[in-house]
């Protein structure tokens, strides 16, 4: 029968949860650092807060969180210069609450290496799309455009809906290079570390 009980998503999650375990214990000889990174790491809420924070950009499954949460709001704006110029589009934009969450999660860690070794860990990618889109900060958004950097355009999806926001990107050409991604970053990142990464990694590819 279809609806006989099995157990294959609750092995599928015990593995998953094993194999964060085990890379974040490659990477961490420290106990209590571990099981810090093991807590900030594995949270949805707060990893999807800080790569808005250092990277501009979220998951469209983090975005949907933490709009539930009211940890973030959504900014309408019109597109001043490109191909979409005019055309209305939605950000996304920490609130207060979104603002005190982080803050609590980090007081007293300020100068803990763990803590910094996971922000760099953010900054190890550009974004992360799992096959239903990314969404972004206004900045984000507005450099990705001046840049002409479609890979990201065609992967921002309307917070609310997530439908594509730029569905023409997909059959646009041109390329945006590593390094001119990382230097725009000074754009719109709290950090505007040079060494950042600007890779993006699709999990829908990998399927």
């Amino acid at each position: 029968m279809m609806d006989k009980p099995n157990d294959m998503l609750i092995e599928a999650e015990r593995r998953a949860h094993k194999a964060r375990l085990d890379v974040f214990a490659e990477h961490i000889d420290d106990p209590v650092g571990l099981r810090l990174l093991a807590r900030l790491g594995g949270d949805l809420v707060f990893r999807s807060l800080l790569e808005l924070e250092l990277n501009g950009c979220t998951s469209f499954r983090g975005t949907q969180i933490l709009m539930a949460g009211e940890l973030v709001s959504l900014q309408a704006f019109k597109i001043r210069t490109g191909p979409f110029r005019g055309r209305e589009c939605s950000s996304l934009q920490i609130t207060g609450i979104g603002m005190a969450m982080m803050f609590e999660e980090q007081d007293g860690l300020e100068d803990n290496r763990w803590l910094e070794y996971l922000r760099g860990s953010v900054l190890g990618y550009a974004c992360i799309d799992d096959g239903r889109g990314i969404c972004a900060t206004r900045e984000f958004l507005e450099t990705s455009i001046e840049i002409d950097d479609l890979e990201i355009l065609k992967r921002c999806v309307h917070p609310y809906s997530g439908t594509f926001a730029f569905p023409e990107a997909w059959g646009m050409t041109g390329k945006v290079d590593a390094k001119t991604r990382a230097s725009a970053s000074k754009w719109w990142s709290s950090n505007i570390s040079p060494k950042r990464s600007s890779v993006i990694i699709s999990l829908q590819e990998s399927v």
